[in-house]
């Protein structure tokens, strides 16, 4: 199976969940976009264009722990082409 890499810049917003403190309710989207990575002599240059058409939503529920960390659910939608969930989301380093 060959590797997939993309990048979606998801916004929205979250608010709180009744009856708990520390649990989140997200509701994101990302519009069509390309995004563009240069490393040059000057650096690194990074450029997010929207193209317009179709878009990805984001529904997440975040629990925030005692000390500070989180766990995430959701499901990443694709318009209709389908959808991607994971209980728990790994944004960082997924080998702990």
């Amino acid at each position: 199976m060959r590797q997939l890499s993309f990048v979606l810049q998801f916004q929205g917003s979250a608010a709180p969940v009744a009856g708990s403190s520390q649990t989140l309710q997200a509701q994101t989207t990302a519009a069509n976009q390309t995004f563009r990575t240069v490393l040059g002599a000057d650096g690194i240059q990074a450029t997010l264009e929207a193209l317009g058409g179709g878009q990805a939503t984001f529904a997440s529920r975040v629990v925030v722990n005692a000390d500070g960390s989180f766990d995430e659910t959701g499901t990443i939608t694709y318009g209709s082409l389908g959808s991607v969930g994971s209980s728990p989301l790994c944004w960082a380093d997924c080998s702990v």
